[in-house]
C-alpha cells in the first residue's frame, strides 16, 4: 500500500491497577518509550505520535523530539476507547495519510520485527486491518466453566484423559499491534472491520501486556534475560 503511515502510542496517566504504568522505568527507560523506539526501529513511519495527558510523559517526548498530542481530559478517562483516541490523533494531522498503526506502550516486549512483520502481512494480503495474536498458553479444552458447587466431574469425565500435544493450536489477541487502513478506521471506527482482517502471529514472549505488578515483574525478568547490545 502507497501512502503515509503514522503510528499512534495511547500513553494516558491514569491506571485503576498499575498507577502511572505507562510513565515506570522498565529496563532503564520509561514503558512508553519500549513502543517509541521499536516504532522507529521498524522504519515504516513517516510519524510517530504520543497522546497522552501525563505531564511526564509530555516532558519526555519534548526533550527526545518525539511528536506529542496533549489529551483533553475525556480521551483520559477509564470509559474513553482507543477508537476514539484514535480518531482524535487523526483529526490533528495536518497532512493525508493511507495507514494507521496503534501500539499499546503495555506491550514493551514487542519488537520492531513484530511491527514491520505485520505491515508487510497488511500490504502483502491488501488488507482493511492486521491485528497481532500470539498462541493461547494452556489448551482451551483446559478450560471450563465451573457449576455453583465447584464440581469438576464434568471437566474430569470429558476432558481429562485429552493429551495436551493433540489438541489443535488455538490463538489470541494480544494488543501489541493493529493497522488499519485510514479509510476503513473512519468507515468502521474499529481495528476489527467485517471483512479483509488477517491475524500477524507473534511469540508469546513478546506478547507480555502489562496490565498488572505481576506482569511489570515478569517484563522486567525478561529483559533483564535479553542479550546486551
Amino acid at each position: 500500500m502507497s501512502g503515509k503511515i503514522v503510528a499512534i502510542i495511547p500513553a494516558r496517566k491514569g491506571s485503576k491497577r498499575l498507577p502511572g504504568k505507562n510513565a515506570l522505568e522498565l529496563g532503564g527507560k520509561p514503558l512508553f518509550m519500549w513502543s517509541v523506539d521499536a516504532a522507529r526501529n521498524s522504519n515504516i513511519f513517516d510519524t510517530i505520535i504520543v497522546s497522552t495527558d501525563d505531564q511526564f510523559i509530555i516532558n519526555e517526548c519534548r526533550e527526545k523530539n518525539i511528536e506529542c498530542i496533549e489529551r483533553a481530559a475525556e480521551l483520559a478517562s477509564d470509559t474513553a476507547s482507543s477508537v476514539d483516541v484514535v480518531l482524535n490523533v487523526l483529526e490533528h494531522l495536518d497532512e493525508a495519510y493511507s495507514a494507521v498503526v496503534l501500539l499499546q506502550p503495555t506491550s514493551p516486549l514487542r519488537s520492531a520485527e513484530d511491527i514491520y512483520n505485520a505491515y508487510k502481512l497488511f500490504n502483502s494480503k491488501s488488507a482493511n486491518s492486521v491485528v497481532t495474536v500470539c498462541e493461547v498458553d494452556h489448551p482451551v479444552e483446559w478450560t471450563m466453566e465451573l457449576s455453583d458447587d465447584g464440581s469438576l466431574s464434568p471437566f474430569v469425565n470429558n476432558f481429562l484423559n485429552r493429551r495436551s500435544q493433540d489438541a489443535s493450536v488455538r490463538y489470541r489477541l494480544n494488543g501489541a499491534v493493529y493497522i488499519s487502513s485510514i479509510d476503513s478506521f473512519i468507515r468502521e471506527r474499529s481495528f476489527f472491520p467485517t471483512e479483509k482482517i488477517y491475524a500477524s502471529v507473534m511469540s508469546r514472549e513478546n506478547s507480555v501486556d502489562i496490565d498488572t505488578e505481576l506482569d511489570f515483574k515478569l517484563a522486567q525478568a525478561i529483559i533483564l534475560d535479553l542479550p546486551k547490545k
